[in-house]
């Protein structure tokens, strides 16, 4: 290998130069704070340090570096392209680094944002975050031809791969003057192993000659090779890229990879001498310039160089080089070179960019290479097509009508958003609400929430989303009990559903919502009450999914608002009777549900009327049953909902009104949570999930809670609260426990041990097992069980089936339902029983029973 080229006094000045550079640099960025990893456009920047002094050839690595992650990188599955910048003799440091990068002499991996891609991000540019790029530069503290040997390159790339999720076909070299040689000696040593390849070798001003080192230049054939220096630096000459014969450096490495490649064209060996290895000696300026006129370290006379040029190396012509003007990159050549016309020692960043605005035709050549691909072409302005790096969905976004069908387009784009040729296949997947066919053919069906569309390509991390809103098909009418003709008993608000017409013979199924007293007002939606009869009934239930979820109801939907609460059936009779003589009404279609004092007056209604009608939906009542109002019930098909911690309304009420109707229609005794899965049968323990063995819950770690300065002695049973908590009775003491029937379980403090809780009272926990830890406490976190929904369903012969899920498919028995929601609030229940569509084609499955009849 050949010495360096950089003579000490060369080297000093270079140096301050760059740092001159630097400083002015990085007097206009803003200080980060301090941290391991600094935020920055389009994702974080993180110091790594290296675990010691030498290397290893495995998976260590000896260079501190820098290392850009795009946004998404942690949550994504990726491969990601990497870039690998090598720095100069003035970026050379120590790798420490203060959390901050900015560069100062206890810093100094803050020397790295002087040249190469991570200034370009550091100043803002967003270009490799929105492309998913991993870019590192590591540091090294060794100067001229030592800086980065080739093994420790290795080493580091080693590491790289097995740290970061890598695409091997998308690894791209890049070096800066003792970093160009640097890379050269590493792609021509490790380049090309078994466990990777370089796609892609860029050196600026490279320092590197070729001496008697190179020889196989077949190590560089894989990789696109592009060689970029300066007509007038002196540190590190184009003629040490080029070839020409000058002071013994011999053939550059032009030059011999040109003479390789030739060789492997024409399948024998072409000499050292043939003219067609000579780069310069095809030049359009300096062809007629002899080895003389360089001067003595190998320059170009600034007078020879008209302009910029780039040649690449083509076996079938004439010539062996075709030049053309400016800074291109021709397709299908894995070889060239580019001179510019000035620029010096720093004429890389005409090629990368500067400030935050990087060179969009070369990053976009660059990224858009692929190991073996044949490469693609380059020139300023234009943007190549060939790998597929992102997707456009057409459309965006769009509102559509339930059932309505729209076609979807995708396209595929190269990284400079150009379509790729030809197009690849593409998969079509929606979220729940839609379906979606191969060819990007969407149907909107019900939902809950706007439906995301996604376009991907198959076996890549790239993909692109849509969203579809779906819209209102019927209408929504306000009728306030003082504007209305002819007069209804309350004020309310209609969904009609989409078709609806008043004079055609069409009957529609009805669904009867009443709603709480907390929506309750006296009907009427001026501006004076601040139209509170459509705010408020539209909260909860049908009308919220209507409205607020774009829902598409196959019924009308009637929510009446009252001035108190529906204790009185007879005044619900008298809207049914309003809905049934204003409104195409189905009669044997009529369904009701409401929450809390909504479900009582369903209730109510439904004993005093069990012929009107076909099924019911009560969540969380608070009024409790008889074995004769259940008989009186009849057959009216019947599912309760309750949370199951639910504080303020036991959830024994809703139980016992599921076994008394069980028990009366068949004459005998009904438990339903005799089969309760959780801790087999105990009524009075919480629901959670268990071992199908065993019984024993597999996740009794729930919620924590943690009361400071709670005391448990050793030996005791019992944690006592200090003044002012009342956890216990809040907590536990809805579970309906006993001293006799334990409920709950629990952990203490960090300890392991799980205790049995047998009871909560105001100001203490009693433990049916004694805590026999060797010291008191004074800090008790309290873990309780985590539950999950559970429906139970009855069976012709009395026994009854749970689901883990609220889950209804037409084939599980539908005369008796209960549901109960692990949640401690009661608008749990309500809010994800409305909002569930297997419980709505439950109701509407029902048509009345002319059992239930007189």
């Amino acid at each position: 290998m050949l010495p360096d080229v950089h003579s000490p006094a060369a080297i000093r000045a270079c140096a301050w130069r760059r740092r001159a550079l630097l400083i002015l640099t990085l007097l206009t960025l803003a200080v980060a704070p301090a941290s391991a990893a600094v935020v920055v456009a389009g994702g974080q920047i993180t110091p790594v340090s290296a675990p010691g002094p030498g290397y290893v050839n495995d998976n260590s690595h000896p260079f501190p570096y820098l290392v850009f992650l795009p946004n998404g990188y942690s949550a994504s599955g990726g491969p990601y392209p990497l870039v690998l910048s090598l720095h100069g003799n003035g970026e050379v440091g120590n790798g420490s680094s203060d959390g901050t990068l900015i560069a100062s002499t206890a810093n100094q991996l803050g020397y790295l944002f002087a040249n190469g891609p991570l200034p370009l991000i550091r100043n803002g540019s967003t270009y490799f975050g929105d492309r998913n790029v991993i870019v590192v530069q590591p540091q090294s503290n060794l100067s001229g031809g030592a800086a980065f040997n080739a093994q420790r390159v290795d080493a580091t790339m080693r590491h790289l791969l097995s740290t970061y999720r890598v695409d091997s076909s998308r690894i791209y070299g890049m070096g800066l003057s003792a970093g160009g040689g640097g890379i050269v000696r590493f792609a021509y040593n490790y380049g090309k192993t078994a466990s990777y390849q370089l796609a892609v070798i860029v050196p600026f001003a490279n320092i590197e000659g070729l001496g008697t080192t190179y020889t196989d230049f077949s190590r560089f054939s894989g990789s696109i090779t592009w060689f970029i220096g300066c007509s007038d630096d002196s540190i590190a000459p184009p003629i040490l890229a080029t070839g020409r014969i000058w002071s013994g450096y011999g053939e550059g490495f032009a030059g011999g990879i040109s003479r390789y490649l030739e060789q492997a064209a024409k399948g024998g060996a072409v000499p050292v001498s043939s003219v067609r290895n000579r780069c310069l000696n095809t030049h359009p300026d300096l062809a007629a310039i002899t080895a003389g006129g360089f001067n003595t370290r190998g320059t170009i006379p600034a007078t020879q160089l008209t302009r910029t040029y780039t040649g690449h190396f083509d076996p079938a012509s004439a010539s062996g080089w075709a030049w053309v003007a400016d800074q291109t990159f021709t397709a299908g050549t894995r070889l060239q070179v580019t001179i510019r016309d000035g620029g010096g020692h720093s004429g890389w960043t005409q090629t990368m960019g500067t400030g935050s605005s990087p060179n969009l035709p070369f990053w976009n050549w660059l990224l858009a290479q692929r190991l073996g691909q044949s490469p693609t072409g380059y020139d300023v302005g234009t943007t190549p097509s060939v790998v597929a790096t992102g997707i456009v969905v057409s459309p965006a976004a769009v509102t559509m009508t339930v059932g309505q069908t729209r076609q979807f387009t995708a396209l595929a784009v190269d990284i400079g958003g150009v379509a790729v040729t030809p197009q690849p296949t593409l998969a079509w997947t929606c979220g729940v609400g839609g379906e979606i066919t191969a060819n990007g053919l969407f149907t909107a069906k019900n939902a809950t929430h706007a439906v995301v569309v996604t376009a991907s390509l198959a076996g890549t991390a790239i993909s692109r989303t849509a969203t579809v809103t779906l819209a209102i098909k019927g209408s929504v009418q306000v009728m306030p009990v003082d504007a209305t003709q002819p007069a209804p008993p309350f004020g309310y608000v209609a969904y009609l559903p989409e078709g609806y017409n008043p004079a055609s013979g069409t009957s529609w199924p009805l669904v009867i919502h009443l709603p709480h007293t907390s929506e309750s007002g006296d009907g009427t939606n001026t501006t004076a009450n601040a139209q509170q009869l459509y705010t408020r009934m539209v909260k909860h239930g049908p009308l919220h999914q209507v409205v607020s979820e774009s829902w598409d109801f196959p019924a009308i939907v009637l929510a009446p608002q009252v001035l108190t609460n529906w204790t009185k059936p007879a005044n619900v009779k008298r809207f049914v009777e309003y809905a049934k003589a204003n409104y195409r009404i189905d009669a044997d279609r009529v369904y009701m549900t409401g929450h809390l004092e909504g479900a009582n007056g369903t209730l109510r209604y439904a004993l005093a009327y069990p012929g009107e009608l076909a099924a019911i939906l009560p969540i969380e009542t608070s009024a409790p049953t008889t074995v004769d109002q259940a008989v009186a019930l009849g057959t009216v098909p019947l599912w309760m909902v309750h949370s199951f911690a639910d504080p303020l309304v036991s959830r024994t009420i809703s139980i016992g009104w599921i076994d008394a109707v069980a028990a009366g229609r068949s004459g005998g005794a009904s438990d339903v949570m005799a089969s309760y899965p959780g801790y087999r049968g105990d009524r009075n323990h919480f629901a959670v999930d268990c071992d199908a063995t065993t019984g024993k819950p597999s996740n009794p770690d729930g919620d924590i809670t943690t009361i400071t300065n709670a005391t448990c002695t050793t030996g005791s049973s019992i944690i006592a609260f200090p003044p002012g908590v009342s956890f216990g009775s809040t907590m536990f003491g809805m579970w309906s426990g006993s001293d006799a029937l334990p409920f709950a379980r629990l952990k203490v403090g960090g300890e392991t041990a799980v205790y049995t809780v047998a009871r909560g009272y105001p100001t203490q926990l009693n433990l049916t097992t004694k805590r026999n830890a060797a010291t008191a406490i004074t800090t008790v976190s309290i873990q309780t069980p985590v539950g999950y929904n559970a429906t139970a369903y009855r069976r012709d012969d009395g026994s009854w089936v749970w689901n883990r899920r609220q889950l209804w498919t037409g084939t599980l028995p539908d005369q008796q339902v209960l549901t109960l929601f692990y949640q401690q609030k009661a608008e749990n229940a309500w809010a994800t029983t409305w909002a569930n569509w297997n419980v709505w084609n439950w109701l509407f499955s029902h048509v009345r029973s002319p059992l239930a009849v007189g």
